[in-house]
């Protein structure tokens, strides 16, 4: 999935603490909550904070990592959801925002 090459689309997501933005291939069956796994364990993994990035951006409550579709409007993306169930469908280069919310729940 961090590779474009043989995928159905290429989406561009930015990852604020990181300070440059992710390209990455998806398939139609790709869900979001993948994305966002291989996101912040790639951030992690090239030494980024983003765990810190989360607890100063919403405080001491615990951090749940969205996706966040920037176009046509801003909106939150569920993790169970696939690209292909996305309308309107997504488009090549169509950017992505990865965020931050409080978790929900125990």
């Amino acid at each position: 999935m961090t590779s474009d090459e043989g995928f159905w689309r290429s989406i561009i997501v930015d990852v604020e603490p990181r300070h440059k933005e992710f390209r990455i291939g998806i398939d139609e069956d790709t869900s979001i909550g993948e994305v966002i796994r291989t996101l912040v364990t790639q951030a992690r993994d090239e030494g980024i904070s983003v765990d810190e990035w989360a607890k100063a951006k919403i405080g001491e409550q615990r951090a749940e990592f969205v996706l966040i579709r920037k176009a046509p409007e801003p909106t939150r993306l569920s993790p169970a959801a696939t690209f292909g169930d996305l309308e309107p469908k997504v488009v090549d280069d169509e950017f992505f925002l990865l965020d931050v919310v409080p978790e929900v729940g125990d």
